[in-house]
């Protein structure tokens, strides 16, 4: 079910236009990811049975609609802008879903750790995300020497 509702919300984000849709696409990608994780928790043995090869194949198919979502959001922004929400996302989600749902816990006195991580991570993608657009608007005389070179080949080749 969530597999499905991930692939529809992926639809429709793809067709949508927008600033945002790149990293929009990105965050969408990275909770594809998420859930291979997530569904491996289900694989219960070695035995090739509907309780093994549900779960295998959802695996894969979280696989392939998020590398579909990130192609998606490479064509509309940056590398960075792409990456950066994925990487956060494809790592939280499966870390709240194992706290919620299974029953994961953190260490005695983590917490703080973890809250402390995840705040640093979330701003750190949230900057990453930005950083683009302050880049476009450096001034190439303002850059040392060697790299004013480097500066303008990569603009006239873009």
């Amino acid at each position: 079910a969530a597999l499905l509702v991930l692939l529809v919300i992926g639809v429709v984000a793809v067709r949508a236009r927008g600033p945002r849709s790149g990293p929009v696409l990105g965050v969408l990608a990275g909770v594809a990811f998420a859930g291979s994780p997530i569904a491996t928790r289900a694989l219960v043995g070695p035995h090739l049975d509907v309780r093994t090869i549900a779960p295998a194949v959802s695996i894969a198919l979280f696989g392939l609609l998020g590398f579909w979502l990130y192609s998606a959001a490479l064509r509309r922004t940056t590398v960075t802008a792409a990456t950066a929400p994925l990487v956060l996302f494809e790592t939280l989600v499966p870390s709240v879903v194992g706290l919620v749902c299974f029953g994961d816990s953190v260490r005695s006195g983590w917490w703080v750790v973890g809250v402390i991580g995840f705040a640093v991570a979330t701003l750190g993608a949230l900057e990453l995300s930005g950083a683009e657009a302050r880049l476009e608007d450096l001034e190439v005389e303002a850059l040392p020497e060697p790299l004013q070179h480097v500066a303008e080949v990569l603009d006239h080749t873009a």
